[in-house]
């Protein structure tokens, strides 16, 4: 089973992507990797301004593009904006869990 902070990069994954959610990640996966494939073919603008919205690094994903032509560019994405987003929730989570101290505290 998923933790807990995969569940929430999966919830909000679902809003902006509109997916269902799903109990295996590798589904979920799946399922993000497609929509992504569909928004390249269809609609890349907007594929762009969702990977700006998440701050997914260009150059990163520069590089992973060209180091993995061969393989699937959807689940090369979706690997890249799920790594992405449990870094900001656990960035989210360790900042929520600083206690104050001395004059810090209000």
């Amino acid at each position: 089973m998923p933790d807990e902070s995969y569940l929430i990069v999966q919830e909000e994954l679902s809003e902006q992507f509109d997916l269902s959610l799903r109990k295996d990640p590798d589904a979920f996966m799946d399922q993000l990797a497609a929509k992504i494939n569909q928004l390249i073919q269809d609609d890349f603008t907007s594929l762009i301004n969702i990977l700006y919205r998440i701050d997914v690094n260009e150059s990163k994903l520069k590089a992973t593009l060209h180091e993995h032509s061969q393989e699937d560019a959807g689940h090369l994405i979706a690997k890249l904006i799920i790594e992405r987003q449990l870094s900001k929730v656990k960035a989210r989570t360790n900042f929520r869990n600083i206690e104050p101290t001395g004059d810090d505290k209000w």
